[in-house]
């Protein structure tokens, strides 16, 4: 539904821009730019990402310089870079310091422990991954999306570690799972990862 979404906003817009309000253009080009790079629309986003960066000079407002961190990292990942993706993806974590109840917090060390992975640097990864471990338990069921990805992320360590049955019992239990069917992408990687391991 992200093309609604992004109609909704365009029509929002001229509105915002009247007004003047520069906490309310953040919020706008935030929520923009979050369905753009959930489409992997990296060119419409780019130039939004800039103009969300000047915008946030005029307000003082942390959730919006985690976002602002958040998705530049994702956009760097899109876009291949993953030493910048990297750098932003610290950054959104250094602003949030202590919040591990953020909802951006999981994903944030879940994209780290990834980009570690892809330069194979381990030690850097399964540091990230451990810390939101404890979170699982819950996220398992209240955000299941995320919690597949965390455990194929684990699974992938686990392979490189060459720690394969741990990583098939990982695989098992994202596979029991009630919802993992109504994501075809997710399951189609859990089961590609399965493959793998055989």
């Amino acid at each position: 539904q992200f093309d609604m979404v992004l109609s909704i906003l365009d029509n929002e817009l001229p509105k915002i821009e009247e007004e003047g309000n520069q906490k309310a253009l953040c919020d706008y080009l935030n929520l923009k730019i979050a369905c753009l790079l959930n489409k992997g629309d990296v060119n419409s986003a780019e130039p939004l990402l800039e103009k969300f960066k000047a915008a946030l000079t005029t307000i003082d407002n942390k959730e919006l310089q985690v976002n602002h961190a958040y998705h530049t990292a994702n956009l760097f990942h899109l876009s291949g870079d993953s030493e910048r993706s990297i750098e932003y993806n610290l950054k959104a974590l250094e602003i949030l310091g202590d919040q591990h109840n953020h909802p951006f917090y999981v994903g944030i060390c879940i994209n780290l422990t990834s980009r570690y992975l892809e330069k194979q640097e381990f030690e850097k990864a399964h540091y990230y991954s451990k810390k939101i471990e404890p979170l699982m338990s819950s996220i398992k069921h209240e955000s299941p999306l995320v919690y597949f990805h965390y455990m194929n992320t684990c699974a992938y360590y686990l392979f490189e570690q060459e720690r394969y049955d741990e990583a098939y019992e990982v695989l098992s239990d994202v596979l029991m799972h009630p919802l993992l069917k109504e994501n075809s992408t997710v399951y189609a990687t859990t089961i590609i990862n399965i493959g793998a391991y055989y």
